[in-house]
């Protein structure tokens, strides 16, 4: 099984961490690690690879970013080109609570990443449109 990181600015990753609780109880493997505004992008890209190496169960890591070219998923783009994650490294921009939760119900099964991006698309509507 795949482990997760969720990277963000801010309180972000932890919040979507504890909403993905209340539907999926207490998954394994999985981590929040926000960005605070104090932090250097050094430390923080330390801090993203020792969560990273916490929930490596071997099979790799995926880590979901807030934001494309922001630098939680930069940070994370520059350990997936390192390659020094057991298991290989993939890294998701742009997360939602769907994608997220897709990911934890299916990811024992190994679910491919087009999968996971087609549920976070799925997940965002035009309610009026439905």
């Amino acid at each position: 099984m795949k482990g997760i990181v969720i990277a963000s600015h801010g309180m972000l990753a932890e919040g979507m961490l504890h909403a993905v609780k209340m539907f999926s109880d207490d998954p394994e493997y999985i981590l929040a690690c926000g960005l605070m505004p104090e932090e250097d992008l050094v430390g923080y890209t330390a801090k993203l690879e020792a969560a990273a190496a916490k929930v490596n169960t071997g099979e790799g890591v995926v880590i979901f970013c807030d934001l494309l070219y922001g630098s939680p998923c930069n940070c994370a783009a520059l350990l997936q080109k390192r390659g020094i994650v057991a298991g290989g490294l993939d890294v998701v921009a742009g997360v939602n609570l769907a994608m997220l939760l897709e990911f934890v119900s299916m990811r024992s099964s190994g679910i491919a990443l087009a999968d996971i991006l087609k549920a976070g698309h799925a997940g965002i509507q035009d309610y009026a449109e439905l």
